[in-house]
């Protein structure tokens, strides 16, 4: 509902003031998640306790439970995929001396219409998360407080946003992890990331039961997500 919303005054302030340098759409894009959110932020304040805001800004949380893994990451793989079987396809038929050269055209012409309108899509979506991102990378430092403790600030992210989420589906299983990966990325303030992945493994992974963890199952790589590079995880840019 709130991405819908955001994107049609994303377009209304697009019509209003002409500009079509990527810089341009990126402030745009953001004030538009400002209009659109702010009122959201003010009336999540009465879902929870005076303080519970003592360590996670309404902004975060609403942020968390209004994303999805659409505005995190491109399933490149799987566009690069789909392209490579109607590319097969083509070939196929071009190579298919039974099909009448007037079928041959058509089919070709339908593929090769799906697969540009497939690319396309793919760089929409490019185009999309990477203002998701910039977005995210400018509110990062105001998402949490840590008034207490960061021990009390993971344990009112994880009661709150995480353990809900990830056993609603496995998708949202992944978001949730693609979410805490991009939060230790961003360098995010007063987020323990280690003490993270060790609640997670130990209240979700080793006690709950075996319905809740197929669901939440992608959150066990958790800790490997930012192994590609060799690095020791404390080794990685984080508030460890």
């Amino acid at each position: 509902m709130y991405a819908h919303q955001i994107l049609s005054k994303y377009d209304e302030l697009k019509k209003a003031e002409k500009g079509n340098r990527q810089q341009q759409k990126v402030h745009k894009y953001v004030a538009a998640c400002e209009q659109v959110m702010t009122p959201v932020h003010e009336a999540v304040v009465s879902l929870h306790p005076a303080r519970v805001w003592d360590d996670l800004r309404p902004q975060f949380y609403a942020t968390f439970w209004s994303l999805t893994m659409y505005d995190l990451a491109v399933p490149h793989a799987a566009y690069e995929r789909e392209v490579n079987k109607l590319k097969a396809q083509i070939k196929a038929i071009e190579e298919n001396p039974e099909i009448p050269l007037n079928k041959k055209k058509k089919e070709k012409e339908r593929c090769t219409a799906l697969q540009e309108k497939l690319q396309e899509e793919e760089k929409k979506q490019l185009e999309h998360v990477q203002r998701v991102l910039h977005r995210l990378k400018l509110e990062k430092d105001n998402w949490l407080l840590a008034k207490s403790t960061k021990n009390e600030t993971i344990t009112k992210f994880l009661q709150l946003c995480l353990f809900p989420r990830c056993i609603f589906s496995s998708i949202d299983a992944v978001y949730c992890a693609r979410f805490v990966e991009l939060v230790h990325q961003q360098k995010t303030p007063n987020f323990c990331t280690l003490l993270c992945y060790d609640r997670v493994f130990s209240a979700i992974i080793y006690t709950c039961g075996q319905l809740h963890g197929e669901r939440v199952s992608p959150l066990r790589a958790l800790p490997l997500l930012h192994a590609g590079d060799g690095d020791p995880l404390a080794q990685r840019p984080c508030n460890l």
